[in-house]
Parts: structure tokens; sequence; C-alpha cells
């Protein structure tokens, strides 16, 4: 048995082993029909069936089957591939498509069924009605049958529906099987040249019909009783899909998880870019949804990949190096074509630098040192020429036009003529005695304060008043030029009156 989605060995675009006229353009599953013979489907729950795109090509079959959340086959979603590629698409009876985007997936551990989850609900989408029992409803999610499958159900009917390789249009086409085998885990159904499922078909429903209870008057209900699983590679043969009542409990589970938010409308130039505490989530505008590619999941890092392809998970080999590159020395280092290029630039007397209008690091003429370009007139390491540092002693520099100009000194230190040197100390101040007014203040009435022997406070307040007026008599004295030390003296230096000589008393001394 092989698996019908878009394994690596099965591609999507043709039938192996098929034969002249099956998988026409008006067929879909082999020998498929576009409306379903045996189970009565609405025309929104026809429109639930629809097709899973893998980079815009047919993938696999899905249904949906709750707010959101689709049924498929988890073989669909390889290790190598991301949601992010990933649409589930639906269509209308005119041939109109409406992509949905696939924003996750949980897979069963042990069988092969996912539950994928749709940034948008297809409920909402619009349309005009087409069929008569139409209520304007895109969509409606199909029901999901958890009683268990006996014996019993083998020689019953069941239709299968698919968007696989017979049809080239995105709404399924039907066609009803027999059941020929219960297992532990599956439905197995006939198949023949002609009458059988192919690629693509992976992950579509197996529908049944239940009647109403006797004496209830309602419409025979429809469910899903497995999803396909595996198939004969050559589209001849039975095919054999996974019991829904085998995982009821555990679509339960997944059905009931929080929904995430739903997707992001985009315009189609937004640019895509790298997000995340780490900066390895890749957002990309595409289908007018932004999409998110978590590529750390994938053991990659985000980053630039070159050209039109702008901003992607890189190929694993080159780490974190994107197609910007980098220079180590002499050497451009950049990602290109899946690996690591490193180009050596002085083989071709050349300097490894920044390419302004890319963004990329290249070999480019340029004044360079050790083989790396350098900016002689700004770089602090090489100012003015190779090995020059700007680095002046006690402070800070910047290179300015090739010449260091120190921009900040250190704290203690002043700029002098383009350097840092040590700041003169500033000149402290002596102490002022009190005065003998704020003793007088500061002394408790009626009690004399013993200082120095028992002198009281206020006496030697007034000693140090004295003394301050004795220094500023000095001072004048010494402005004019003489010091009174007797009354001769002065009789002869003539009277000291605010400063002035009275010049008429000096020359009647006879000085």
């Amino acid at each position: 048995m092989a698996v019908l989605g878009c394994a690596p060995l099965l591609s999507c675009a043709a039938a192996p082993g098929s034969e002249a006229g099956v998988g026409a353009a008006d067929d879909g599953l082999i020998g498929g029909t576009p409306t379903p013979s045996y189970v009565p489907l609405s025309a929104a729950q026809r429109r639930a069936i629809g097709r899973l795109e893998l980079y815009g090509e047919r993938h696999c079959t899905g249904t949906l089957v709750g707010e959101r959340r689709v049924l498929t086959a988890a073989h669909c979603f390889g290790p190598s591939e991301s949601t992010a590629d990933m649409d589930f698409v639906l269509a209308d009876e005119t041939g109109g498509t409406y992509p949905a985007p696939v924003i996750a997936v949980a897979a069963h551990a042990a069988l092969d069924v996912a539950v994928a989850t749709l940034g948008l609900d297809p409920v909402d989408l619009p349309i005009a009605p087409a069929d008569p029992d139409d209520d304007g409803t895109f969509c409606e999610p199909l029901e999901l049958h958890a009683e268990p499958l006996d014996a019993s159900w083998v020689g019953a009917w069941t239709e299968l529906a698919g968007s696989g390789v017979g049809t080239a249009t995105v709404a399924p086409t039907f066609a009803v099987h027999t059941v020929t085998e219960i297992d532990a885990s599956g439905v197995w159904v006939d198949g023949s040249k002609g009458h059988s499922v192919c690629m693509g078909d992976s992950g579509g429903p197996f529908l049944a019909k239940f009647d109403a209870a006797p004496g209830l008057a309602e419409p025979p209900a429809v469910r899903v009783i497995a999803a396909l699983s595996t198939g004969l590679s050559d589209c001849d043969g039975p095919a054999r899909g996974i019991r829904t009542d085998v995982v009821a409990a555990w679509l339960k589970s997944a059905l009931a998880e929080s929904l995430p938010p739903k997707s992001s409308p985009c315009a189609v130039a937004d640019p895509s870019y790298c997000s995340g505490d780490g900066g390895d989530v890749v957002h990309e505008c595409r289908g007018g949804y932004w999409r998110l590619r978590d590529c750390e999941a994938l053991g990659r890092s985000c980053g630039y990949k070159g050209g039109e392809a702008g901003y992607g998970c890189l190929p694993a080999p080159c780490g974190d190096l994107d197609a910007h590159g980098e220079c180590v020395g002499g050497t451009a280092r950049y990602c290109g074509g899946g690996s690591i290029e490193s180009i050596d630039c002085s083989l071709a007397e050349l300097g490894c630098g920044k390419v302004e209008e890319t963004g990329d690091y290249r070999c480019i003429q340029c004044s360079a040192c050790s083989g790396a370009c350098v900016e002689l007139e700004s770089d602090e390491h090489h100012c003015g020429a190779c090995g020059q540092r700007c680095d002046p002693a006690n402070g800070k520099g910047e290179c300015l036009t090739g010449m260091c100009v120190v921009s900040l000194c250190d704290a203690g230190f002043e700029q002098v003529a383009g350097e840092c040197v040590r700041a003169a100390e500033e000149p402290q101040e002596l102490p002022v005695a009190p005065s003998p007014e704020a003793c007088a203040l500061a002394e408790p009435p009626g009690r004399t304060l013993g200082l120095r022997g028992g002198a009281p406070l206020a006496l030697l307040a007034a000693l140090a008043l004295g003394r301050r007026r004795s220094a500023a008599r000095v001072a004048a004295a010494r402005v004019a030029g003489a010091v009174r030390e007797s009354p001769l003296a002065e009789a002869r230096i003539g009277r000291y009156d605010g400063g002035k000589i009275d010049k008429k008393e000096r020359s009647d001394g006879g000085a």
C-alpha cells in the first residue's frame, strides 16, 4: 500500500499507472461525479469539503468539521513542510475559489489522522445562493461519527469525496464504494481501474448515511466515518481510511482546544520580515493574509534570503548567516546556494565591505586595512591611517576628517589645548568665627558657658571681634602704603581718612 498524499515520491501533478481517459478533467475521484449519489449532502455541506494546497498546488483533501477546524490525514504535513505554505481552498458552484490559511496542525501520535486549524472561518465567506436549498451560508461543517464500527458494516456503502489529480477544479467529486473490511483502526473499501482513489485524495472523507430513528420524520444524517489514509500508487485497487470512532476521544480534545487568533490581512506589496524573541519567526504576505513560519521549530534561523525571496527560513547549513553576509577580516562570507560562500577579497586586490545599495557585505574597491574596508576619516581604530587608534589619554575621542578630537574628558580632568589634563584644585575658604550676637543667642539666660579655662563665651567673642577689627585696620593701612605703628608715624604720613591722604597736612608736616 502507498500513501496517497503528495509524498516525496508521489507527485500530485500526475497519476502513476493511469490509463487514457482516467483522471480526465471532469472526473475527481477516479470515476467520481460532481455531486454525491448516495449521501444527501446540501450545497453548504458539499462546500465544506475542499483541497489542501501546498505552495499553491494540490496536495491533499480535507473536511471542515468544526469552527475553523479541518479533518485530514497526518501524512499531509511532513517534517519539511510548514503550515505557512498551506491553504485550505474551498469552491462554489460557479468555479470561484476561496483560500483559507492553515495556521496550526494537531496530528495523532500513532494514526494517520490530523486536525488543521484555519486562519479564517469559511462559514463567514459571502456567497449567493445557487441551489433551492441554499440559505446563503457558504459551508456547513460535517458531523463526525463516534459510535463503534463493527463487522456488520462489511458490505455496506460509503461515499468517498476527494480533490485529487482526477479533477482540474478545486470542488471535490464523489464516488460510492463498498466496505470490504473493518480492522482495529481502519475501514477498507473496494476499488478498481476507473473507480478508485488517487494522489491528492488523502485526508478525504468516507461519508455514511444514518437514517432517523423509527417514527421520526427527519431526513437521514450524514457523518464522516473515516479519513482516507492509503491506497495503491497506480490508483487501482482498494483503499483504507482511519476510523473516526477509534480516535473519537482524541478528536474531541483537539476540537476543544482554544482557537488561535485569526490571520491578519496584508497587502501584496508588504515585505516579509522576521520577528519573535529570537527573531526566528518569518512573516510573509501571501493570498491577502500574513503567514507565520516558525523557523526555530524547523531547526533553522530567520534571515534575508536575497532578491525577491526576501526574508524566510535560512538553509540549515547557513546557521544564522543570511544572504547579506559579513566580513571576517578581508573575507566576505554569506549564505548562497543553500550553504555558506566565502571569498578572499585580497586575491582580487579588493577589500571586504558593505555595498550601500543592497546592504550586502562583498568584495569592493575601498581603503582597506588588513583586507577589511575602513573609513579612515571616521574609523576610531584607523583614524587617518591603518592601526592609528583614536583613544586619547584620560578621556574619549572622536575621529573627524582623519583627526582624533577629544570629545569628553574623564572625571577630574579638563580639556586644555586638545588634551585632557588634571583639573586645578579649588581654593578652600577659611572658617569664620561666630559673631557675639550669635553667641549671645546660643547662651542660655543666667548661665555662663566656661571655655578655655573658664573664660565666658561672650568674652571670647569680643576678643575675636577685636582681632578682626585690628586686621581690617592693618589691611587698610597697607593699601595706603604705610602702617601706623605710633602717633609720630601717623603725623609724618598724614592723616588716614577712609583710605585718602590729606596732602596739605602731609606737606605741613615736612615729610
